[in-house]
C-alpha cells in the first residue's frame, strides 16, 4: 500500500511541476507567435488533433440535400469565388497574399476535402475554426448557401483549370449556363483502378522500371532521384505536369507515353504497358491524403462500380 502511495505522490508532484512549467513557459515569451514563422511540429500536431476531434464531436449527423443539384453547385461556385478563393485557392488560382500570410496555411480545398464528411464541412463553414483564420460564415449566409458551398467544394476536387474558368464565364453571363458541366459526368477511373489494380505490384514496377532514378518515391527502394519532381504525397496533387487533371484515366496514359501527352517533356516512354501503369497509379494514389472521388470509391466500392457501369 505504501508503494502505491509513493507512486501516487510522485505522479502528483510531476503533474504539479509540469503544470508549473507550462505556466512558466507561457509567461516566458519563448514561443515565437509570428505568423511568418512555422509552428513547431508538436504544436501543429496538438492543434490539428484538437480541431479534428472538436469538429467530429460537434458536427451533427445531419443529412445534406442532394449535392448533385446543378443549381446548388452554381450557387456554391459564386459564393466560393466571393468568400473563399482568396485563402483556399482554386484550380489554376493560388492563394492570394492574405492566404499566404495565415499560419497555419489554409488548406487547398480542391485537394484536401476528403478528410471531412459533408456534415463536418457544413459545420466548419458555418462556425469557423479558432486559431486557423477560418471565419464563421453561418451568421451571414442561409442554410442552403452553406450547403451550396459544400456541394461546390466536392465538385471542385475534380475540376480542370479550363472547367473552373468556364464556370466563372457562365456565372458572369459570358457563356450559356447549359454549356458547362456543373456535375461530374463520369468516374475518372477510380472504380476500375480499385477493382483491377494492385498497389504492391505497382510498387515493384516503379522500382523495376527505374522510376526512382529520377524521382523520390516513398516506399520504393533506392527511389531518391533528383532529376524529376518528387512523387511524395502524390494523391494530393491536382494536376499532372502542371496542366492535366490528376486522375487514373489521365495518369495511366501519361506513364505509358509522356511525350505523346506533352511533346518536349523530359520524361521518357519506358515501354510500360497500360495494365502495368494502372498498378503503378494504384500505388501512387496511396501516397498522401486520397482525393474525394477515390475516398468515395474506397468507402463504397460496390456503389461506385454500379455508377461507373451505368454510364
Amino acid at each position: 500500500m505504501s508503494r502505491v502511495k509513493t507512486i501516487a505522490t510522485v505522479l502528483l508532484v510531476l503533474a504539479v511541476l509540469g503544470a508549473g512549467g507550462g505556466v512558466a513557459f507561457l509567461h516566458s515569451g519563448l514561443y515565437d507567435v509570428a505568423a511568418d514563422v512555422p509552428h513547431t511540429r508538436m504544436f501543429r500536431w496538438a492543434v490539428k488533433t484538437m480541431q479534428r476531434n472538436s469538429v467530429e464531436r460537434r458536427a451533427p449527423d445531419r443529412t445534406p440535400p442532394a449535392l448533385d443539384d446543378p443549381v446548388l453547385v452554381q450557387n456554391g461556385y459564386a459564393l466560393y469565388r466571393e468568400k473563399c478563393v482568396t485563402c483556399h485557392g482554386a484550380p489554376g488560382i493560388g492563394r492570394e497574399q492574405i492566404g499566404w500570410g495565415i499560419n497555419p496555411a489554409p488548406p487547398l480545398l480542391y485537394v484536401r476535402s476528403a478528410a471531412w464528411t459533408d456534415a463536418e464541412l457544413y459545420w466548419v463553414i458555418e462556425h469557423g475554426i479558432k486559431m486557423a483564420g477560418m471565419p464563421a460564415i453561418g451568421p451571414s449566409q442561409s442554410e442552403r448557401d452553406i450547403w451550396a458551398l459544400v456541394a461546390f467544394t466536392r465538385r471542385m476536387t475534380d475540376l480542370s483549370i479550363d472547367e473552373y474558368r468556364s464556370m466563372g464565364a457562365a456565372i458572369d453571363g459570358r457563356i450559356p449556363m447549359e454549356s458547362v458541366d456543373w456535375l461530374k459526368s463520369a468516374d475518372p477511373g477510380y472504380a476500375r483502378m480499385v477493382r483491377e489494380a494492385n498497389a504492391e505490384r505497382g510498387r515493384a514496377l516503379l522500382s523495376s522500371y527505374g522510376c526512382g532514378s529520377c524521382h523520390v518515391i516513398p516506399g520504393v527502394r533506392n527511389a531518391t532521384g533528383q532529376a524529376g519532381p518528387p512523387l511524395t504525397r502524390w494523391a494530393e496533387r491536382h494536376f499532372i505536369a502542371g496542366f492535366l487533371l490528376n486522375t487514373p484515366e489521365n495518369l495511366v496514359p501519361w506513364i505509358v507515353d509522356p511525350p505523346r501527352i506533352e511533346p518536349g517533356t523530359t520524361m521518357p516512354a519506358l515501354g510500360v504497358r497500360p495494365e502495368e501503369a494502372l498498378d503503378m497509379a494504384r500505388y501512387l494514389f496511396r501516397l498522401g491524403e486520397v482525393p474525394y472521388a477515390l475516398h468515395t470509391v474506397l468507402n463504397d466500392p460496390e456503389s461506385a462500380n454500379r455508377r461507373a457501369s451505368d454510364r
